[in-house]
């Protein structure tokens, strides 16, 4: 009998520390989520271009000892253009100030340009190179860096930030990428 009870008790402990556990693993799970989400409204907030500044730019550029820091700027291009507008102008006149302060002085930086997938591959590989380009000139022209300092590459529609909706104005961006070397 009592070995019938030990077994009841340690079945019921065992269940018990399962549920434990889970309930550990599902707040912990919920408070990341939350964090996540959290982050995400951050970097959605500086998307849409709201409390973007040259310190916000320079911190965000600024690259960790071992990794390259990818700056999450929205600029936008219209449907098959590589022309900026007039708030990604607006936008990289930021930019340009930030990569000339100390922080960022010593760094080169590539400029990754983007397409949304209309048009297929043919198409957008060129135009997402054509963005990439126009930015890394307007830096050049308007801000005076130094075009060494500058690469640009087009990832065509490989890397959508919005895959909910494929023709989102995000999908039709570049994004500046400290370059280690």
């Amino acid at each position: 009998m009592s070995s019938k009870s030990d077994r009841f008790l340690g079945t019921a402990a065992a269940v018990l520390t399962a549920g434990l556990l889970c309930a550990m693993s599902f707040a912990i799970a919920q408070q990341t989520t939350s964090r996540a989400a959290a982050a995400m409204e951050r970097d959605a907030q500086v998307l849409r271009g709201g409390d973007v500044t040259v310190q916000s730019i320079v911190e965000n550029l600024k690259p960790l000892r071992t990794r390259a820091m990818r700056q999450p700027l929205l600029i936008t291009f219209e449907t098959g253009s590589s022309k900026l507008t007039p708030q990604s102008r607006a936008t990289l006149d930021k930019v340009g100030q930030a990569l000339k302060t100390d922080s960022l002085a010593e760094f080169g930086f590539i400029v990754e340009g983007h397409a949304d997938p209309r048009g297929g591959d043919r198409l957008n590989q060129p135009l997402s190179l054509a963005r990439a380009n126009s930015v890394c000139v307007y830096l050049v022209q308007e801000h005076q860096i130094d075009p060494h300092r500058l690469g640009s590459v087009g990832k065509g529609s490989s890397e959508l930030l919005n895959t909910d909706d494929v023709t989102a104005p995000e999908n039709r961006r570049v994004t500046i990428v400290t370059n280690l070397k």
